[in-house]
């Protein structure tokens, strides 16, 4: 079974825009994992991703310091969050809790699309 959700940052069809003007980023989650509602947004005090597969959790503030993120540029990058539990930072890693195993029944796809500036 798979489900899609898109989120773009502009309302464009996809097939309106030039694909050189144009970056796509799609990941794919373990749907059962997730536990509530996901949103679309930035981060907020209290946010952790998940960073090995032997469930090693770290501080969202702790990976944008290891990933040498300027302090100015963290609170631009999008996140698909399950509360405080980072899914997807996007054009980043992914939680390891969400990855895809031999044991998923169902398989989340998200697209995200963002038009080149």
């Amino acid at each position: 079974c798979y489900i899609g959700i898109s989120a773009c940052e502009n309302r464009y069809e996809l097939s309106s825009i030039p694909s050189e003007k144009m970056q796509l980023y799609t990941k794919w989650f373990d749907a059962d994992k997730i536990g509530g509602e996901l949103l679309l947004r930035n981060r907020r005090d209290g946010d952790y991703i998940i960073i090995n597969d032997d469930g090693n959790t770290q501080k969202l503030k702790s990976y944008f310091i290891n990933a040498n993120i300027d302090k100015d540029k963290r609170d631009e990058y999008l996140l698909v969050a399950d509360g405080n539990h980072i899914l997807w930072i996007i054009d980043g890693r992914i939680s390891s809790h969400y990855k895809i195993n031999h044991d998923t029944k169902k398989i989340l796809e998200i697209t995200y699309c963002r038009k080149e500036v």
